[in-house]
């Protein structure tokens, strides 16, 4: 058996135990939606939590873009917080050796294997 199936046989028994624990009255539905009173409630908290953090968030953020909005035409410059180690240079191009020039592939890995497969052991002696 796949996977697959058995992930989709397990959700089937887990909905269909749902139903019956809802229809029986042991989870209270009183809408009628199939959702559980308690699955709603606690969506909605979640809901208001979210909300009162974005708000939080955003004020600052708003401040932020007041302050700077004189400097709108301005570039702005970003560095990271890396060991600094090519630092300044404009038009250095990336290169994923050390060989000198181009590459000759494609790109999408079609090179020759190094290893043999196996992952265990040194290789050939």
């Amino acid at each position: 058996m796949s996977t697959t199936f058995i992930v989709l046989i397990t959700l089937a028994i887990a909905v269909g135990i749902i139903y019956l624990l809802i229809k029986g009255g042991n989870i209270k539905d009183t809408d009628g939606d199939m959702i559980p009173d308690k699955v709603e409630e606690t969506a909605k908290k979640v809901s208001k939590k979210v909300k009162e953090v974005a708000k939080k968030k955003e004020q600052p953020i708003k401040a932020t873009v007041k302050a700077n909005a004189g400097g709108a035409g301005k570039a702005v410059k970003v560095s990271s917080s890396g060991s600094g180690a090519g630092a300044g240079k404009k038009n250095a191009k990336k290169t994923s050796g050390g060989g000198a020039g181009k590459a000759k592939s494609s790109g999408r890995g079609a090179g020759k294997k190094v290893s043999s497969g196996s992952g265990s052991g040194a290789g050939k002696k």
